[in-house]
């Protein structure tokens, strides 16, 4: 499923304040979404729930993946 940016900013803003233990803070999951071609340098998606999340042909420089589940995701063509 096809994820827009409005989408993928929030799911990023709660994903920050999950990661620094702030209230109302959520884990990303991005479980089966689709975010190729996005342009997503720096981005902290640590801890993230990722599973066949598809990253193909994203700009992903200095994104932090620590400790995500990125299990079978795509990154065809990614730039990290």
């Amino acid at each position: 499923m096809a994820l827009n940016l409005d989408e993928l900013k929030t799911i990023v803003s709660r994903h920050r304040d999950f990661l620094d233990g702030r209230s109302g803070g959520v884990r990303a999951n991005l479980t089966q979404r689709d975010l190729s071609g996005m342009k997503l340098s720096g981005i902290s998606l640590a801890q993230a729930v990722a599973p066949s999340a598809n990253f193909d042909d994203c700009l992903l420089v200095n994104a932090d993946f620590t400790s995500a589940d990125l299990f079978a995701a795509s990154f065809v063509l990614a730039n990290l």
